[in-house]
């Protein structure tokens, strides 16, 4: 008889506690499959390949460090997402609900997995999707400490992609090949500041993508495209393609006008701040009434005659 329980609980597999008590907390509320007690009447995180496996979907709200140590045992893990609400990555990492580099660590192994959204996490400042090629739904966004996200290069299923609100990522090289190499690709929500790499924008030449613009410009006729200015306390305003394209090219046009081109990066950004100190015009009152505004914004569909009466009042 001993012999027997000894096979048997080598058959198992042993989850970190953090992650036991939400996998017994799925398998009890989906499969009816009551929690077990070890030896000195604990609850046991010992679970069997066949209870793993069901285990498909996992979402955390204010997840601490080190929660998702273990999810890569979970081999049909299908979706995954996890945020932090009602508080803002702005404020110092020590006070914030937050996954950190471990977890990242295991959701980078979790090579099952079709959709993956990871929102307003201080202590997050790489992730790497290089194994994740069976992605279909990607969403990264006011992650303020993030600086890098690697491997969209090797993303070939994506539906949807959203990517805004990162304060340290203005750049994702190569973002119009990944648009370009997604056939199925259908929504997009990106930060302004990743327009340029999203139809290919080449500054020294002013040349660009044709290809990935008509994709991207094609997707916003059927209302699918929005471009996000991330703000404080996790909200953003979104515009839509027609008013990214005026931004962009009256940007373009403001730096050809008044920066040199030999000019260096740091006299580049003091020419900026002396033309937005002496052009820009503040609405003052929508800011005093952000709350109204704001969620106006995010929470209505893109349709170009209503966005242009509200994005007017930022005015260049």
């Amino acid at each position: 008889m001993e012999k027997k329980e000894k096979t048997s609980n080598e058959n198992k597999v042993k989850l970190p506690q953090n992650l036991g008590i939400k996998v017994w907390k799925i398998l009890k509320e989906k499969y009816g499959i009551e929690t077990r007690k070890n030896n000195i009447g604990l609850m046991d995180f010992e679970f069997t390949q066949e209870e793993l496996n069901l285990i498909t979907s996992l979402k955390l709200k204010n997840p601490a460090e080190n929660d998702l140590i273990g999810i890569s045992l979970l081999p049909n893990l299908k979706l995954l997402e996890v945020e932090t609400i009602n508080i803002t990555a702005l404020q110092q990492q020590r006070d914030i609900a937050s996954i950190g580099e471990k977890d990242i660590e295991e959701i980078e192994k979790c090579t099952s997995l079709k959709s993956l959204s990871i929102k307003n996490q201080a202590k997050v400042n790489n992730i790497d999707i290089s194994n994740l090629t069976n992605l279909e739904d990607l969403t990264i966004s006011h992650n303020q400490h993030l600086e890098q996200i690697l491997g969209t290069e090797h993303m070939h299923n994506l539906w949807t992609l959203e990517c805004f609100g990162n304060n340290r990522i203005s750049s994702l090289k190569g973002l119009d090949k990944v648009i370009l190499q997604n056939p199925e690709l259908a929504k997009l929500n990106l930060d302004v500041l990743l327009f340029p790499d999203a139809v290919g924008y080449d500054y020294r030449t002013g040349e660009y993508n044709k290809e990935a613009f008509s994709l991207i410009q094609e997707l916003s006729q059927m209302g699918e495209v929005g471009w996000s200015e991330g703000l404080n306390r996790n909200q953003a305003i979104r515009i839509n393609t027609y008013q990214m394209v005026k931004l962009h090219n009256k940007s373009c046009q403001i730096l050809q006008d008044n920066i040199p081109s030999s000019a260096n990066k740091r006299d580049v950004i003091v020419g900026i701040e002396e033309y937005l100190s002496q052009n820009v015009k503040y609405d003052y009152e929508s800011m005093q009434n952000r709350k109204y505004k704001y969620n106006r914004i995010w929470n209505r569909e893109s349709k170009t005659i209503k966005w242009s009466k509200i994005w007017s009042k930022w005015s260049i």
